[in-house]
């Protein structure tokens, strides 16, 4: 959302202006290391976790890309248009963890 936030407001403002420079560097890096993050908890989640897991979130993670990919690639409405599809795929992820933990079940 972050790295949305700061191309978006670089296109109403000052599209390709200097000033932009840094805040799209400071989005991509912070973009960077969530993922970098993400890609570690993935690797965890392997090991304690079913391969339903792993593959949901791994499946989110690649989506994530593709958006993340279209959005400092200018294409218009990326998040946009994907966000209900991005939320899909977070709700799997959270919903399969649950299953594998058995948190949904009454005690």
């Amino acid at each position: 959302m972050y790295l949305n936030t700061v191309v978006e407001g670089e296109k109403k403002q000052n599209p390709g202006g200097p000033e932009w420079a840094e805040p799209k560097l400071a989005a991509n890096t912070r973009w960077n290391d969530e993922d970098r993050k993400f890609q570690e908890t993935i690797l965890l989640a392997g090991l304690v976790c079913g391969k339903a897991e792993v593959e949901a979130s791994k499946s989110f993670r690649l989506f994530a890309l593709q958006i993340a990919m279209g959005i400092t690639q200018n294409k218009p409405d990326t998040y946009d248009k994907s966000r209900f599809e991005l939320i899909a795929k977070s709700i799997a992820v959270a919903t399969s963890i649950r299953k594998e933990l058995e948190t949904d079940q009454a005690t």
